[in-house]
């Protein structure tokens, strides 16, 4: 077969491998999740200075956070109703509520009482119980091994070191305006875009194409943590979308496992792009 045709069955068996193993872990929660919610869904979200019982919370982005403290988590009253940021809660996802993190953000937790660790996805307020730190979903505190007793002392660690978009001004021009949505507007079908590999050939990994450039700008920030992203933007008829890539990778192989960590990121559009 032509050196194309290789290409495009290699690549397809790479990504129907790539998507047995993201979905293999998930198979026994699928039957129960909220249909449309994902870790990674709603808008992004700092949000401004807010006070619960008498107690002022400051929303900001901070690269550094590494706090110990106690968590609780939250389930069945909550399930299938909207967080602070837009998603829809599942109780049997990976997510959690912070109080002042940007939102969505990744933060790894530790159980300090039993050493188990997981990586969950803030797309929530709260707890606003005193000495609580992080709320977790009743299925993060099944991973930690508290959800029957309820509560843990745990040490929660940003690991994404997402950060509000950056606003330019331009003169003459209206104030941006917030963002409506971090899932591409334009839902290509999954795929490959390639031609046959060669030494001017580029591959990539791209997590999506979206309208409004600082939804991309944050995916781009929150997907650094995986590898090099950039943002591009591309003409899309009378408007523009914003394409938000990681790479150049430097093998097909390499490209496969960026692949599997973007979809599991919250992703599943994402796809491998050779030019």
């Amino acid at each position: 077969m032509g050196g194309n045709t290789k290409l495009l069955f290699s690549l397809a068996v790479l990504l129907v491998t790539v998507y047995a193993c993201t979905s293999s872990e998930s198979v026994r929660d699928e039957v129960r999740a909220v249909p449309g919610s994902t870790d990674g869904g709603g808008t992004f979200k700092v949000g401004k200075p807010y006070q619960v019982a008498g107690v002022w919370y400051h929303p900001a982005a901070d690269p550094s956070y590494d706090e110990t403290g106690i968590a609780s988590w939250y389930g069945a009253d909550f399930h299938g109703k909207r967080t602070a940021n837009g998603a829809i809660y599942d109780m049997y996802q990976l997510t959690a509520a912070h109080r002042t993190l940007p939102m969505p953000s990744r933060v790894r937790v530790t159980n300090l009482e039993n050493g188990r660790t997981v990586d969950l996805t803030i797309n929530d307020r709260g707890p606003f119980a005193k000495g609580r730190i992080i709320d977790v979903s009743r299925r993060g505190a099944e991973v930690l091994g508290f959800r029957k007793k309820g509560t843990a002392r745990v040490r929660v660690q940003l690991i994404n070191g997402i950060q509000q978009p950056e606003i330019v001004p331009v003169s003459a021009q209206p104030a941006p305006v917030q963002p409506v949505a971090t899932q591409p507007v334009a839902r290509e079908p999954l795929g490959i875009e390639s031609q046959e590999v060669g030494s001017a050939n580029r591959i990539f990994v791209q997590a999506g194409a979206f309208s409004n450039i600082y939804n991309a700008q944050a995916i781009s920030n929150q997907l650094a943590v995986i590898g090099v992203t950039s943002v591009t933007a591309v003409s899309a008829g009378e408007k523009s979308l914003y394409r938000v890539r990681l790479g150049p990778i430097v093998s097909l192989e390499e490209a496969g496992r960026l692949l599997s960590r973007v979809m599991a990121a919250g992703y599943p559009d994402a796809r491998v792009v050779v030019e």
